[in-house]
């Protein structure tokens, strides 16, 4: 008896925690019927992510129109976290994750992150935020800060501008993802899929139009406080630009003098700040004949590198494709670039096929394969073509 009376006790201690997602990958259902915004909260205040890690609920930190995020912690550490989780359509998180890398590599403040690139979630650092950058602007006289913590204020968003002058797009930017911490100064929120680097040829960065501020553009020319704190901002972004502009241009020079396997690999890899030389590096690469590649050692494998690297278009990475035929050594790559790749669309692959069949028949290939190979991608309806895109 004394035993159930103890099972039937540890029984009421046990924490029942709720599914955030269900075996398909969405939001479970127990999950979407609670209204967060409403103050409803998971009855044993747990939450169980689709990778097993639970955390417990403490409350909404904010509900945009793609994304909720609460506050969580970690029963077992205590640390406490910013949750983002999708509202309904995944590919907000998706979007989220695949530009994180490309924000942490140029040093722009973001929320550090805790979670991987492939998680259904978002696992972030907790900002705790004093005011948005739309709250800071539309509020600039009558804010109820002192004028010394005012001004630190303004020291700190010059330096969130110099920071993340490479870009002259994030997409879904707009001053009310951009906020401040006294503690971590101004920092990015949100945003959704592209960034895209400055060129010298133009003038623009983050904060050029004003309807990001005000829904009236003439409003906010009117307001000269605001404009000036913006020519302040934009004088700060023309600066580091031209800084950034002599650090790529010696990167380039560097790169140049002598063209090898290992320094076209670097150069991949290295941190162009602006669109001017990562257009100049593309170029260079673009314009190298397979023989060339084929005497540096370079493989298959190593061009695939380029044209992920380099986010090449359909009609710049078709000569890209040419090349790794040009370098295939196996009937295995061959036909991991016919079946994996969806840069060209599948007619042209029978074409490369046929150009490249004496080639083809020296690592392998039957004229009876060739052929079954031609009349399988030349027979590709429109849908499937167009699917490589």
């Amino acid at each position: 008896m004394k035993l159930i009376l103890a099972l039937l006790y540890l029984l009421t201690l046990t924490t029942y925690a709720i599914d955030v997602f269900d075996e398909r990958g969405h939001l479970s259902e127990d999950y979407s019927e609670l209204d967060f915004s409403e103050g409803e909260v998971p009855e044993d205040r747990m939450l169980t992510l689709n990778d097993q890690k639970s955390f417990e609920y403490i409350e909404l930190l904010g509900q945009g129109n793609t994304t909720t995020i609460h506050r969580v912690r970690d029963a077992k550490t205590g640390a406490e976290y910013a949750l983002r989780l999708p509202l309904e359509n995944d590919r907000y998180i998706q979007y989220t994750n695949k530009v994180y890398p490309t924000l942490e590599k140029y040093g722009v403040a973001i929320p550090k992150r805790y979670s991987s690139l492939d998680s259904l979630y978002v696992l972030a650092q907790v900002i705790e935020i004093e005011f948005d950058l739309t709250h800071f602007l539309e509020n600039y006289k009558t804010l109820k800060i002192s004028d010394r913590n005012k001004e630190e204020a303004i020291q700190k968003l010059l330096i969130f501008f110099k920071e993340s002058a490479m870009f002259e797009e994030i997409s879904d930017f707009h001053t009310g993802q951009v906020a401040y911490s006294k503690k971590d100064g101004w920092v990015l929120l949100d945003w959704t899929n592209k960034t895209e680097l400055f060129s010298s040829k133009k003038s623009t960065h983050l904060l050029s139009d004003g309807r990001y501020v005000f829904a009236d553009l003439q409003e906010y020319q009117e307001n000269d406080d605001i404009s000036s704190l913006i020519d302040r901002i934009s004088d700060v972004i023309k600066n580091e630009r031209h800084d950034l502009l002599i650090k790529d241009e010696s990167s380039f020079n560097e790169l140049i003098k002598g063209i090898d396997r290992d320094t076209l690999i670097k150069g991949l890899s290295h941190l162009w700040y602006s669109r001017d030389y990562l257009t100049k590096f593309k170029k260079l690469i673009l314009d190298i004949r397979a023989s060339d590649f084929k005497k540096m050692n370079f493989s298959v494998a190593d061009i695939e590198l380029f044209k992920k690297g380099l986010n090449l278009n359909n009609h710049e990475a078709q000569p890209m494709v040419e090349i790794q035929f040009e370098l295939a050594t196996s009937k295995k790559e061959v036909m991991s670039l016919l079946e994996k790749d969806d840069s060209i669309l599948s007619f042209t692959k029978s074409e490369i096929i046929e150009l490249y069949s004496e080639k083809l028949k020296l690592i392998g290939f039957s004229t009876q394969e060739l052929q079954l190979l031609i009349s399988r991608y030349k027979g590709s309806n429109c849908f499937n073509s167009l699917n490589s895109f």
